[in-house]
């Protein structure tokens, strides 16, 4: 295959059913004006894209509807590299940027607040960033020999970008993480990520009844039992912690009562050199891991293992020493470390596991809650309804938020086969 149908076919892969996440390839929808009391922007636009709902302010005029271009989605971090410059440093001022700064350099695609509106006196935000689509073939085609040895029929433009999914950093404060002592996630466990609501609102067919709950602004927790893992696990959105770990508690000496002194280093160097193993002369002990995953879960999967449950809890790990995404607005800033629940899995195959219902759930932990000490607490339900329309949806959860300032609202159906994130623009603008 020559490198222009490469090209164009790892495009292809970019469209919206078959993207990964991060980069996805559509169409410009429609453009709106947007307005300073009555006065027209002149300079700036907001535009839709097809089969997605995501609002982008762009430059005006620069782009036309129904033009191919590259959108790129929220919480993603572009790098900084020549085709990002116009975000990272607009008119070559990087405090000009829109982005969130990651040490201190604009790199996080976050919403952003304009002043503006379209005709209804509501400010709007932007949400992702968009790039055209003639520009990334270009790039694509600058990188081609690095194209043309991928043998996988995944899109690589991520890859290509640089584009990488914003995590949050390890935070050492309080022994909320330890380094080091992580294992592989557990096979046929789905990784806790929803989907955003405005990628795939098209997509949804109505008549539709949702349960909306808060979306605490944590780190998912995942803590469980199954039969590939009887000990039990607990784990953070990527990773299982290890339960015991080894600590360094002293140093084994040749010599009673002595410092590691120059006949022992002699010693080790001989040791080394003739039988090719370094001397470990330090002592250890097992201790469970304080790493505050594992401080915090472990009563939840002792509960389990006590009750002999093959059940697969998610949650919230948030509170104090929890930073979740930074917002210093964060409602659950000041409470004390605690897990807040969103789901079950039970088995449906072997080592195959799916959410239960919701009224599943709820039965599921008042009964965990009736035989334990701890508690067993559910993200908070906002609200349950029947919608008709998308726009009742939006209207729906933005009603919500004229009251709370939380990060967003998880929208599920009551049988859990259907669950989005719609998130809270002003407080993801505050990020």
């Amino acid at each position: 295959m020559i490198i222009e149908e490469l090209i164009e076919e790892q495009i292809k892969q970019l469209k919206l059913e078959k993207a990964e996440k991060g980069a996805i390839v559509c169409n410009i929808a429609r453009k709106v004006p947007l307005f300073k009391d009555t006065e027209m922007a002149t300079k700036i636009e907001l535009v839709y894209l097809e089969e997605l709902e995501y609002p982008v302010v762009v430059e005006k005029d620069f782009y036309e509807v129904g033009e191919e271009v590259v959108f790129i989605e929220p919480d993603y971090c572009v790098s900084d590299t020549p085709i990002f410059q116009e975000y990272i440093r607009p008119d070559g001022d990087i405090t000009k940027s829109k982005l969130g700064k990651i040490n201190g350099i604009p790199l996080r695609i976050r919403a952003k607040k304009f002043n503006l509106h379209t005709g209804d006196g509501h400010p709007v935000y932007s949400y992702g960033i968009i790039l055209p689509a003639i520009e990334v073939k270009k790039l694509l085609f600058e990188n081609r020999e690095f194209l043309a040895e991928v043998n996988s029929n995944e899109p690589v433009i991520n890859q290509i970008l640089k584009i990488t999914k914003y995590e949050e950093p390890d935070s050492k404060e309080e022994g909320m993480y330890s380094g080091g002592h992580n294992l592989p996630f557990p096979e046929g466990l789905y990784k806790t990520d929803e989907v955003n609501f405005f990628r795939i609102a098209s997509c949804i067919r109505f008549p539709i009844t949702l349960i909306g709950t808060q979306k605490i602004d944590g780190s998912s927790i995942t803590i469980g039992v199954c039969p590939s893992h009887p000990e039990g696990f607990i784990c953070s959105r990527k990773q299982r912690k290890k339960l015991i770990i080894k600590r360094k508690v002293g140093f084994r000496h040749l010599f009673n009562n002595s410092k590691y002194n120059w006949i022992e280093k002699v010693i080790d160097f001989m040791y080394a050199k003739f039988f090719g193993v370094q001397k470990d002369r330090c002592i250890y002990e097992e201790k469970e891991n304080d790493d505050t995953f594992v401080k915090v879960g472990l009563p939840y999967l002792k509960d389990l293992l006590a009750m002999e449950n093959n059940l697969i809890l998610r949650g919230e790990l948030n509170g104090k020493s929890c930073k979740g995404s930074g917002n210093k607005n964060n409602p659950s800033a000041k409470e004390e470390i605690n897990i807040k629940f969103f789901d079950i899995d039970k088995e449906v195959r072997k080592g195959v596991y799916e959410k239960v219902d919701y009224e599943t759930f709820s039965e599921t932990l008042n009964e965990l809650w009736l035989n334990s000490y701890l508690e067993y607490s559910p993200c908070p339900v906002l609200f349950k309804k029947t919608f008709n329309s998308k726009e009742e949806i939006i209207e729906a959860c933005e009603n919500v938020f004229k009251d709370h300032l939380i990060e967003g609202i998880v929208l599920k159906t009551p049988d859990s086969k259907f669950s989005a994130k719609y998130m809270n623009l002003e407080y993801d603008s505050k990020k």
